[in-house]
């Protein structure tokens, strides 16, 4: 009984309305359209609500269709890895913690071709260069004279010897090896705390060593391991980087953590900080390992497994393996800030940049240094004194 009355309240209601809505467009409704507009009425309602749910379902799965699964991020054959996650490589376990990665300094020291030379310099010298050889042309076809051409030529060539010895040497790290050889050895027993130190001596491993990522050589102090490749120029082969025809860096993994060093002459141990969070200038040669510069050679099972596991292409193609690491017992120098802390001697990076200043002998220009400097010593001429 009361729902039937609804529905008559209903059906009044809708009459109301349709009535209303004819008489302002000036169609009157008759009693026998009434339930065909209700029906319509209805009709509409349905449909408006199959729509909206039409919609609501798309934009779900138009969500659902662009969020991409957390799959693991695959890398490609020729990207220069800078950025690499923490890996065990102690011997003793302990983790990521303590291990200092070096990988992106790499990189970023080889996208600077004529070292820490700014970038206006060559702008400004290039277009005033040109200048000059325009003019000494006009002056030769003009006046006929040679010798002002001849002059910007030479003093062209000059200076674009000077930086492209520059750049090799910046590669080389040249600066900073005549930099810590002409620097003479401290003392640590009359050192002073904040006192730029230079001590030779033999590196041992501290609460974590490190294992080097081709020959798996234990119980080092630092690790470096470079993969070259030469692409060509093919498109699909070259990475946007690289440069045609020649040995581009595709893959690094440098690894430095915290060390002692036994001085060779007073035989005091100092823990030198070139772990987590440590700005390190590694002088350390890397030996060439595996070299393959045939293209139908086949590669070695050491190799393969080496690539796969850093997912690698281990396709036959022109590749270089460079390695070198720092084991414990090595005669090592070390040049950073000493620092004296409870008795204890503590080798830190520098906490304000230096410079080695012009060597004009060689020709190189000044080179910044803001880290600790590790180069392996030569046992022939270390006085070794131990107690």
């Amino acid at each position: 009984m009361e729902m039937e009355m609804e529905m008559e309240m209903a059906n009044q209601s809708l009459k109301q309305t349709y009535a209303a809505v004819d008489v302002a467009n000036h169609s009157p409704i008759t009693g026998t359209d009434l339930s065909c507009c209700c029906h319509r009425h209805h009709c509409g309602i349905r449909c408006f609500s199959f729509l909206l749910f039409l919609n609501l379902t798309s934009t779900e799965m138009m969500a659902i269709t662009n969020r991409t699964p957390s799959a693991p991020y695959h890398l490609s054959p020729r990207t220069l890895v800078v950025d690499a996650p923490e890996r065990d490589c102690s011997g003793g376990g302990g983790g990521g913690r303590g291990m200092n990665d070096l990988s992106f300094a790499v990189a970023s020291d080889r996208r600077r071709w004529f070292g820490q030379v700014p970038a206006t310099v060559p702008r400004v010298v290039v277009p005033l260069l040109l200048a000059a050889l325009a003019f000494a042309v006009f002056i030769l076809v003009v006046v006929h004279n040679a010798v002002l051409l001849g002059s910007v030529l030479v003093l062209s060539a000059l200076i674009l010897a000077f930086f492209l010895w520059n750049a090799a040497a910046y590669r080389r790290k040249l600066s900073l090896n005549l930099f810590l050889d002409r620097f003479p050895d401290t003392d640590l027993l009359s050192a002073k705390d904040s006192q730029l130190v230079k001590v030779t001596g033999f590196a041992s491993c501290g609460d974590l060593s490190l294992e080097s990522s081709y020959e798996k050589a234990g119980r080092c102090v630092y690790t470096s391991t470079l993969l070259y490749e030469c692409c060509g120029c093919h498109p699909k082969q070259a990475h946007v980087s690289h440069q045609c025809f020649q040995w581009n860096l595709a893959f690094v993994e440098r690894m430095a953590t915290d060390f002692y060093v036994t001085d060779v002459k007073s035989g005091i141990r100092a823990l030198v900080k070139a772990g987590q969070g440590s700005k390190v200038i590694p002088l350390i040669e890397e030996n060439i390992l595996v070299n393959v510069t045939s293209l139908n050679r086949e590669l070695s099972p050491t190799l393969k497994k080496w690539l796969q596991g850093r997912r690698l292409s281990c396709e036959p193609h022109q590749l270089r393996l460079e390695e070198g690491y720092v084991m414990e017992g090595t005669c090592l120098t070390v040049m950073g800030m000493l620092s004296r802390k409870n008795g204890v001697l503590v080798i830190v990076p520098l906490p304000e940049t230096i410079s080695t200043d012009c060597l004009l002998q060689k020709f190189l220009l000044p080179v910044d240094i803001d880290g600790l400097l590790l180069k392996t010593a030569d046992m022939s001429t270390t006085n070794i004194r131990l107690s």
